[in-house]
């Protein structure tokens, strides 16, 4: 005898895989996850950095991807640090905006842009990199490359948390995973010295 379709759908329902996955976007940036998690996006302020020797080129938007600031451009200097941290701030204060929900982020850092991240880190500011394969496929259009493409490609790689800590950042991460795996081994050597011990008395 034929079930009934309810049935047959009640059946259906219990041998459906559960998904595997909690959230479209995998191997997201711990930091960033705090920073969204914590707030509504709106209150979010992402600065998008397309780095170059001389001159860089900065967008402003918030966690939805809104451009409150279109691309301007920042020198390579302390000044330009300074510009740019004005800007941002000025940006976040018009949407009340908490500093600590301000971060900024580029491709892979050359050598040239060192003492340019140093100088926004040193300033408590969260400072990120992005792939350049990532950040180019998030491109509208992956052929043509000017400087707002490549902005929106950065900025929406960021808000996908698709992005690598830099200094100090990463190198406390790496301390804390580092300790994760010593401590564990460190207590079972010394465990094992000691049941040596008692064997020998």
């Amino acid at each position: 005898m034929p079930q009934p379709a309810s049935s047959r759908c009640r059946m259906k329902k219990r041998t459906d895989p559960r998904p595997t996955t909690t959230s479209i976007y995998p191997n997201q940036n711990v930091l960033l996850k705090q920073i969204f998690d914590r707030v509504p996006a709106r209150k979010i302020l992402c600065v998008a950095l397309d780095f170059a020797k001389e001159k860089h080129m900065a967008l402003c938007c918030d966690g939805n991807g809104e451009i409150l600031k279109d691309p301007f451009p920042v020198h390579n200097s302390t000044q330009g640090v300074e510009f740019l941290c004005e800007q941002a701030l000025a940006s976040a204060r018009r949407r009340k905006i908490s500093k600590c929900n301000i971060f900024f982020g580029g491709e892979d850092e050359a050598s040239y842009v060192a003492n340019f991240t140093a100088a926004l880190r040193a300033r408590e500011f969260l400072v990120l990199r992005v792939n350049a394969y990532d950040a180019k496929e998030s491109r509208q259009n992956r052929i043509a490359s000017t400087d707002l493409l490549d902005l929106l490609g950065i900025a929406h790689t960021l808000l996908s948390r698709r992005a690598q800590n830099t200094a100090p950042f990463a190198g406390l991460l790496k301390i804390v995973v580092f300790i994760g795996l010593v401590a564990p081994a460190k207590a079972s050597l010394n465990s094992g010295l000691q049941n040596q011990q008692k064997m020998r008395r």
